[in-house]
């Protein structure tokens, strides 16, 4: 057997190890170790090298990236819609208390309110270029 890498957790080594698993091979644990048969050595390390990459990458990957400059880290505004919410039903308590209208008519109206506040604010936006936007794009696979 043959050490192939160490990790620094115990659930890292035992990860590594069910994919090496998936892959034909038998690894076996020594603490955070991971060995495998020598003839396995060498694809156990190509196939542990693109998994440590592929997670690198994942990591550093931006979430919400602008979809029109690809700058990394926007605004949230998503607070607006939550003070929106607030003052909406703020709003609707008071003028129902003062028009005298049907609670279900002013529920009505401002639950129209809602949804058009919440369809129109933007969610985020760029701190480059300034674009706002609502939904993220969707990803090619």
């Amino acid at each position: 057997m043959e050490k192939v890498w160490t990790y620094g957790s115990l659930e890292k080594a035992e990860a590594a190890g069910e994919m090496l698993i998936r892959y034909g091979m038998s690894p076996k644990l020594d603490g955070t170790a991971l060995l495998v048969p020598a003839e396995d050595a060498e694809k156990a390390k190509t196939l542990l090298g693109i998994a440590d990459e592929e997670e690198e990458r994942q990591r550093t990957e931006p979430f919400h990236p602008c979809p029109k400059c690809g700058t990394a880290d926007p605004i949230w505004f998503g607070k607006r819609k939550i003070i929106l919410l607030v003052a909406v039903i703020i709003a609707a308590l008071v003028v129902g208390r003062i028009v005298s209208a049907s609670f279900w008519a002013v529920l009505a109206v401002a639950f129209i309110i809602l949804l058009v506040g919440f369809y129109r604010i933007p969610e985020y936006e760029c701190r480059r270029c300034g674009h706002r936007w609502t939904r993220e794009p969707r990803r090619e696979v």
